[in-house]
């Protein structure tokens, strides 16, 4: 029931209460890989980058090919400019799904090299 009520105050943009559903949802299923990876990005909108990696790294450990959340972990390591860390997660989020990750991920991992 948590999950669902983050689901449904994040739709009304009420991000600070889906965060206190999500938080318990994970207190009372610390396997639920979803609800840690919907935290995460609710994180990421309060501009918490530390606990929005936090959130999307727990999530891959229940769930190591959890697609939505290697991708969202790759944008916020880009958002913080760690841009090797942001290859890296690209590197394997093309290995899971190469047929349709193959060029996103090849054209992102271009663009960082010419941050660089």
């Amino acid at each position: 029931m948590c999950y669902e009520n983050g689901l449904r105050l994040d739709r009304e943009e009420n991000t600070a209460a889906a965060i206190r559903e999500y938080e318990q949802a994970v207190r009372l299923d610390p396997s639920f890989a979803a609800a840690f990876c919907n935290l995460g990005y609710d994180y990421g909108l309060f501009g918490n980058p530390q606990k929005e990696i936090q959130c999307y790294e727990h999530a891959l450990q229940i769930k190591p090919d959890y697609v939505k959340a290697l991708h969202n972990l790759a944008m916020t390591y880009v958002g913080i400019d760690d841009i090797e860390k942001a290859k890296a997660v690209l590197r394997k989020l093309k290995e899971i799904e190469p047929s349709r990750y193959r060029e996103d991920v090849e054209a992102m991992i271009r663009s960082m090299h010419s941050q660089q």
